[in-house]
This record gives C-alpha cells, structure tokens and sequence, in this order.
C-alpha cells in the first residue's frame, strides 16, 4: 500500500490550453483562456500545500472563480472549468485524452491500496468545489475501482485526517506495514499500519487515517486467506519431512523475494509475520 509515483512532466497552463485548442468557438476560447493564469497560481498554491503539510488547509473558494451560491456570473465560468476535465480531458478521443492516459499508465496499481489495478483518474481535492484545479495534473491522481467509490468527493479538513498522495508522500522505503498472526484453526492475519518512530506525528495520524478509510485490513486479509490456504499443503509436507527449520527457511526465502518488490505489500507484512512466529512454524498452519 501506497507507493510513490513521479509527478506528471506537465504543467496545468499546458493542460488546459490544449484542452480548449480545438472543438470549441472562437469566441469560448478566448473567454476561458482569460483565466489560466489564474489556473496557473491555482496550481502553485496547491503544489506548496502540498509540499509542507497544508493540505487540510485548502479552501474552496480560493479555488474557484465565482461565490458558488448560484447567484454569482462567474459560477457559471467554474461550471465549464469542471466540464473540460470530463469532457476535453478525460472522454475518449476528445483533446486532452493524451494527458489523462499519460497520467493513468503512470501506475499499474492503484496508489491508494497498492493491490488493485489503477483504471480510473482520481481529483484529490473534488473539482466540482476546486473547478480551477479541474485539470491541475498534480490533482490527478492514478486509482482504482473501489478506492475511488469510496473516496468520491470527500474533502478533508483536519491535519491527521488527509489522504496520502503518491506525488507527494514518498514512505515506501519505511517499514510500516504489520502483519499479525492469530493462531487459531486455521491460522489468519491481521494487518495494521504502524508508523516508525522517526516520522512526523502528523504523517502517522495520516497513514493510519489512510489505512482506515481505505479498509486495506479488510482488503489485504482477504487475500492472506488464499495465501495461507495454498501454504498449508506445502508447508506441512515440509514440516513432516524436515521439521521447522525448514518451514522458518522457506518462509524467509519468500519473505526475501517478496521485500525485493515492495517493502510494505500485504505478502511482504505476510511472509515477515509468519516466519516470525513460532507458534506457525510448529505446525500452526496445519
């Protein structure tokens, strides 16, 4: 679970220029051209939120042109900067469908749970409440089917509270991701996120916050189940013809193959926690 991804090479200004280069009356090009720069500062002050743990800071009507009550002329301007994004960027073949593809290969898995396959772009902070930020790339963001069901347009408004993101938040290094073994008939795992004690409070209130939302417990036990169901077979063969020293070796060996792909997979924390545990290796999995 979540893994960091490079920024997009490409600026917002660049995005939606293109976006509205084509397709569209002289006369509605010149109009919304009239506001990238404003979509341009838009960016910058979301960038250096994010870069010093602000976040939670942003406002939305920092983040659009008009009031927002309906009333405003200028709403109905936030309403076609919401529109490009669905309409020039993300819809097949239209002008910046090229972006939007780029954005998406960036990763094969989801950032936000690390297991499932990235299908869809997500705005980390909703456009429908920050249209000027509809396109921003450093808003868009790789993920899957069921994170993004669950995420849809929440918003988060306390520190400890925020999302991690794979541009910004660049933990994979750190071990952080627990298995733990219940020994019971038959034997599961639990998962929990623990953050190390050299990390800010904030980013571990972050990355447990995360955790939860995303129910990646949930998630990466679902997948242990099949996991141990296929280690029972093998490992009691093992047991029976060697003894536990050589169910210890074969799950070391599989938790050495597993860290060179990722340091905090569920099949990392998995093989970590039952090599480890003695009760396991003694027969716990028969």
């Amino acid at each position: 679970m979540t893994y960091p991804i490079e920024p997009p090479p490409f600026d917002a200004r660049a995005v939606f220029m293109h976006c509205i280069s084509d397709r569209i009356s002289n006369e509605n090009r010149e109009l919304l051209s009239g506001y990238v720069d404003r979509i341009a500062k838009s960016e910058n002050a979301f960038d250096e939120s994010m870069k010093c743990g602000n976040a939670h800071t942003l406002r939305s009507t920092d983040f659009r042109l008009g009031s927002g009550d309906g009333n405003d002329p200028l709403d109905k301007i936030d309403d076609e900067l919401g529109k490009i994004y669905t309409a020039r960027l993300a819809k097949k073949d239209s002008m910046g469908r090229f972006y939007y593809d780029e954005i998406l290969k960036s990763a094969d898995k989801c950032p936000s749970c690390g297991h499932l396959a990235a299908r869809e772009i997500d705005h980390f902070v909703p456009k429908d409440k920050f249209q000027l930020l509809a396109v921003c790339p450093l808003n868009l963001v790789p993920i899957c089917r069921d994170c993004n069901r669950r995420k849809m347009n929440k918003q988060w408004t306390t520190p400890g509270s925020v999302p991690l993101h794979p541009y910004y938040d660049r933990i994979h290094s750190d071990r952080w991701l627990v298995g733990i073994v219940e020994e019971s008939i038959p034997a599961t795992v639990t998962y929990v996120a623990v953050a190390p004690g050299s990390w800010p409070i904030e980013l571990g209130q972050r990355l447990a916050s995360h955790f939860e939302f995303f129910e990646l417990n949930q998630l990466y036990a679902a997948q242990a189940v099949d996991e141990l169901a296929v280690l029972k077979g093998e490992l009691t063969e093992l047991f029976e013809l060697y003894g536990t020293s050589e169910v210890v070796a074969t799950l070391e060996r599989r938790l050495r193959g597993c860290e060179k792909q990722a340091t905090n997979s569920w099949r990392t924390a998995l093989f970590r926690a039952l090599s480890q545990n003695q009760w396991y290796c003694n027969g716990g999995f028969a």
